[in-house]
């Protein structure tokens, strides 16, 4: 995951959480894809994800599925606030949904929207799983593997499973773009390399890239370093120059402008603001 503050949270167990809290400013995450599936349960606010080629305005108390591999980003309003547990397949008991999930057979259609009869009981387990993986009491581990199980139970009984489409040639350019992106975003990358990595006329990369990411790909590529560079202001050790080298800017300057037009903060108010939340 690419979000800031996500962190595996044991390594016993396949699984991974993160809890935001409400912001005055939007908030986003670029355009990521991995074999975990997660789960979004929405507390406040209101977001816009978008998963392979399908757009999902969900709000408070609607829950979102993305299955594994899809391609998924996401734009936050002021203000919103949302679980997300990410996790292995390994952890159902029905492994037979676990392949066709994995395997892509199976994809998840429409969000779970609050109006649902189960949406309340749903979204009060994913909050108790983030919970149980925070505080780490005796058995949590167990505790976790059951809630997720009851969450796919509700999720089988509201029939949100449908069979996959064939993956179209413009989703697999964004998942082979997205790891090129991933290996390389350290170094001066460019449309035109990036473009020859793929064996496409620099031209047609571009129209493609926007058509499917609804920027540039030098827009993409700063969005992806700074997701990079929140997670490694935590560290108050590391200092805010030699993040901006080890993600990849060349000017300490360009990045705080960067970064603070991607956030409304400073990378030192930004980094600020993270141990008063902490």
């Amino acid at each position: 995951m690419l979000q800031d503050g996500f962190k595996t949270s044991y390594t016993t167990v396949p699984l991974a959480k993160y809890r935001t809290l409400p912001s005055p400013y939007e908030g986003s995450f670029v355009a990521h894809h991995h074999r975990e599936v997660e789960l979004i349960s929405m507390l406040e606010g209101s977001a816009e994800f978008t998963v392979d080629s399908s757009t999902f305005h969900i709000k408070k108390g609607d829950i979102l599925i993305i299955p594994p591999y899809a391609v998924h980003r996401a734009r936050t309003k002021p203000y919103t606030a949302y679980n997300c547990v990410c996790f292995d397949l390994s952890l159902l008991w029905d492994k037979e949904l676990a392949r066709k999930l994995e395997d892509g057979v199976l994809t998840v259609g429409a969000p779970i929207r609050a109006e649902d009869p189960q949406a309340q009981g749903l979204c009060s387990q994913i909050e108790l799983t983030v919970t149980a993986s925070e505080k780490k009491n005796v058995g949590w581990e167990m505790e976790v593997v059951g809630r997720m199980s009851l969450v796919f139970a509700a999720a089988c009984r509201a029939e949100i499973f449908e069979a996959s489409r064939t993956e179209t040639k413009e989703a697999a350019f964004c998942k082979r773009i997205i790891d090129y992106v991933i290996a390389h975003y350290t170094e001066q990358i460019t449309s035109s390399s990036a473009a020859a990595e793929m064996y496409l006329n620099n031209s047609y990369f571009c129209r493609l890239f926007r058509k499917n990411f609804g920027c540039s790909f030098s827009d993409f590529v700063n969005e992806y370093r700074i997701e990079k560079a929140k997670v490694f202001l935590a560290n108050r050790k590391t200092s805010v120059s030699d993040i901006a080298i080890s993600t990849g800017f060349n000017s300490f300057s360009y990045f705080c402008k960067v970064f603070k037009a991607h956030t409304g903060l400073s990378p030192t108010d930004y980094r600020a603001e993270r141990i008063r939340g902490a």
